[in-house]
């Protein structure tokens, strides 16, 4: 498997390459764990069985909820603003 940002994911097995569309998102300013949420739907989806295309339109799900939840996220840094 081959990932790149908003491109296609690149699923290679002994039938060759197949291309899995990345559904369209809005702006994202930080894309930090994005990576590691696309990791934790595969391999749900692969645990459960899922073919590795069907484990990876799983994935982009996973990691396109976690990146629009990001917003609702508060780190220390906003939390001493708001103490401030």
């Amino acid at each position: 498997m081959l990932t790149d940002g908003e491109q296609p994911v690149h699923v290679f097995d002994a039938f060759g390459d197949t291309a899995v569309p990345v559904p369209p998102q809005p702006p994202v300013a930080d894309t930090t764990g994005a990576g590691d949420a696309f990791a934790a739907g595969y391999i749900d989806r692969h645990l459960a069985g899922g073919t590795p295309v069907e484990a990876v339109r799983h994935a982009n799900s996973v990691a396109a909820r976690f990146l629009a939840g990001r917003e609702a996220m508060v780190g220390p840094t906003a939390l001493a603003a708001e103490a401030g």
